[in-house]
């Protein structure tokens, strides 16, 4: 026995089942992207980045075990630094998944600043994608300012401001 119906029924159960997923699934991506704080593709260029080159912290920086006026004495005890710069009242904070090789370079890593104890930015970067957890805007020129002049001082120019290695614009010219 036929029945010409049961097509149709199974048709629209199908339809709703098929829908309901695809509802379902897009709640839990929102979800996921809301919980990891990604907002544009470059945000999951960057989570991919992390998970696949940086340090550790990355991933309590995503979660917000850490965040912008936590106590440096708190996120060292949590992630230990691979180094730790000081310059004026400016702490830097630099994390590299495998540590700091004499002679390497590092291409990807995680920097937090701090100033008289607190967590101001954190920043995490590789080759290609950089990813700003938090930031004080406000202080960012005030600390670039403050490294240039610890540069400085630790590496001074020779007389007249000419490069360190001598050969200015006009020892270029054949």
């Amino acid at each position: 026995m036929k029945l010409p119906f049961a097509k149709t029924v199974l048709r629209r159960r199908a339809v709703r089942i098929s829908a309901c997923s695809l509802g379902i699934l897009l709640s839990l991506t929102l979800v996921c992207c809301h919980f990891l704080r990604i907002s544009a593709g470059r945000d999951a260029t960057a989570l991919v980045g992390m998970a696949a080159e940086c340090h550790p912290l990355w991933k309590d920086l995503v979660l917000g075990r850490v965040s912008q006026g936590d106590a440096v004495a708190k996120l060292i005890a949590l992630q230990t630094p691979s180094r730790i710069l000081e310059y004026g009242p400016y702490k830097q904070l630099d994390y590299y998944r495998d540590g700091l090789r004499p002679g390497a370079i590092p291409f990807t890593g995680i920097v937090v600043y701090a100033k008289q104890g607190t967590l101001l930015t954190a920043i995490a970067y590789g080759c290609t994608w950089k990813h700003v957890f938090f930031e004080d805007k406000e202080e960012e020129a005030t600390i670039q300012d403050q490294f240039k002049k610890c540069v400085e001082a630790r590496f001074p120019q020779p007389q007249g401001g000419a490069p360190l290695d001598g050969a200015g614009p006009e020892k270029m010219v054949d």
